[in-house]
């Protein structure tokens, strides 16, 4: 059995060898050769695998001449493999159909569409295995006639007819074929060789499904559970379908069951007006669109739905939500205000605001400093960026330092404001921004934007004392450092290049700084230190 594989590439390579040999142009004798070595090649792959059947046959004790015995031996051997392709199942199966035996000529069939086709020449594999499959077919096997069925529906060892393919459904279904109807329901669906008809699939569908057919009862669970077509949302019934295919072992329905097993509760908690549930409800559809809502008839409407309620009822992060679809399209439903619309965005700032929390109050502050949505008002801006810094909002700790830089309300005073400034973007960026900002409105991550502000901050308060001599320099030049670090450490180029201008300018704390980042892995600080010959401490380099 260890075997199979070393065939499979054996053949493979065999056949690569005659393609080679027909499509460029080389002598008679060349090619002569070439298919000698491959018919070579194939005959000693064939007497390995007849050898290692027969003793595969004597030792599971197998009849030989019973074509139910060989067959069964290789439905042991193709599913003992993990269906992987499995040659010496596929001879077994040979034997078996060359005696007549209908399971055993669908297998081999089915083995040249699936398994053959790889490594002998696709057409000829595929009309092999429409041979095999009509032989099991004229005999009534049910399978194989939709096999057949297929092949015409897909072009595949046959010229293409879908409305061939849909006779053979037809006369199946009309026999009492459960799997034939499910693909009566996929040409009525799609109008493979009938014209379209979305009520008759559904109807076709549904008997399929009500004989007990496990693909017909799973679809039609999920057509229940999202709607389509002629067949509306209706959540029991969906339960209903997949409990019967689960029942017969399909794990799919088994799966959805486990879902709908806590959707169903989540939107009868939500329907009773729960504020919690209609956000979560909400939420669940904008992440999946597998599950429908009976009340709307599409999955966007169920979405505002949901999240309007919510929002109404006071759910504070569905008013964000809303607020920050009308103002920043940046939650995954941009559809939803379909374009920005300042006003609602400040109305569920504001409610969510008014109930403390500190995004809202922090992002009102914003509107109101800016003029969108409201009447501009930077008394009122500030306002609200107290109370939500107060609470450690990162948009609002910048609003405070941005305010008193920008003289909001005072005038600023570089010796009195400066450290006061300097330590609301500190919070601000510890904090971790979520929006764009006055300032800050790059491609780059804001906080990362804001920890090189921070750096530019320092380094002029650096430049000014090293020019007046008021104070000691350097430790502002060390906090600019620690900053285009921070941000150099989340892949920032702006605050690499930084770096590097002050290493040129012999800042010791800068070339330690991108050592630190290229032993951590940063190539583009590889490659400045190995350039600037920074790559050891000035103090080790005067001992060498």
């Amino acid at each position: 059995m260890k075997n199979h594989l070393r065939f499979l590439s054996l053949f493979a390579g065999c056949f690569t060898l005659f393609l080679i040999g027909t499509t460029f142009a080389v002598r008679a004798d060349e090619k002569d050769d070439l298919e000698k070595k491959m018919l070579a090649e194939k005959k000693k792959i064939d007497a390995r695998i007849e050898a290692e059947v027969n003793t595969l046959i004597k030792k599971e004790k197998a009849d030989p001449n019973d074509a139910k015995s060989l067959y069964e031996l290789g439905v042991r051997c193709w599913n003992g493999n993990d269906a992987e392709k499995d040659l010496t199942a596929v001879e077994l199966y040979r034997r078996a159909a060359e005696m007549g035996y209908v399971d055993a000529q669908y297998a081999y069939g089915m083995a040249y569409l699936e398994l053959l086709k790889e490594i002998m020449p696709r057409a000829a594999a595929k009309a092999e295995g429409v041979k095999w499959l009509q032989k099991a077919a004229d005999q009534g096997h049910e399978k194989a006639q939709l096999a057949i069925a297929k092949c015409y529906l897909m072009g595949e060892g046959v010229k293409q007819d879908s409305a061939e393919a849909f006779k053979i459904y037809r006369e199946m279904a009309d026999a009492g074929s459960a799997g034939a109807l499910y693909e009566l329901h996929v040409c009525y669906w799609f109008g493979y060789g009938v014209k379209k008809d979305k009520a008759k699939a559904a109807e076709v569908l549904r008997k399929s499904a009500e004989m007990g057919y496990v693909e017909a009862q799973n679809r039609l669970g999920f057509y229940y559970q999202r709607g389509n077509g002629d067949i509306p949302v209706d959540l029991h019934e969906a339960v209903k379908w997949y409990t019967l295919a689960a029942a017969q072992g399909d794990s799919g329905s088994k799966a959805y069951l486990e879902r709908l097993k806590d959707f169903i509760p989540l939107l009868e908690q939500a329907e009773k007006g729960d504020a919690e549930a209609q956000y979560k409800l909400a939420r669940y559809f904008i992440e999946h669109s597998d599950i429908g809502d009976p009340s709307v008839k599409s999955r966007e409407e169920g979405i505002r739905k949901w999240l309007l309620k919510a929002a109404e009822n006071g759910h504070v992060t569905a008013q964000l939500d809303l607020a920050e679809a009308y103002a920043h399209f940046e939650i995954g439903i941009w559809w939803f205000a379909r374009k920005k619309d300042f006003a609602e965005a400040a109305k569920w700032y504001r409610k969510a605001a008014d109930q403390g929390d500190p995004m809202g109050q922090g992002m009102l502050g914003w509107l109101y400093a800016t003029g969108r949505g409201v009447d501009k008002d930077l008394k009122t801006a500030v306002e609200w960026f107290r109370k939500g810094a107060a609470q450690g909002n990162a948009e609002a700790q910048f609003g405070m330092g941005f305010s008193l830089q920008e003289s909001w309300l005072e005038p600023y005073n570089e010796e009195k404001d400066w450290k006061t400034v300097v330590d609301w973007y500190v919070k601000a960026a510890d904090s971790g921004l979520k929006h764009s900002l006055p300032e800050l409105e790059n491609t780059r991550d804001y906080t990362v934007e804001l920890q090189c502000k921070i750096a530019e901050l320092y380094r002029s308060r650096y430049n000014l004392a090293r020019q007046y001599k008021d104070e000691p320099a350097d430790r502002y030049l060390a906090e600019a450092v620690k900053w285009y670090r921070k941000a150099a450490e989340a892949h920032d180029e702006y605050g690499l290049y930084k770096l590097q201008e002050l290493a040129e300018n012999d800042c010791k704390e800068a070339k330690e700084a991108l050592r630190t980042l290229a032993k951590n892995g940063n190539e583009m600080a590889l490659e400045f230190i190995e350039a600037g010959g920074w790559d050891e401490p000035e103090e080790e380099k005067d001992g060498d």
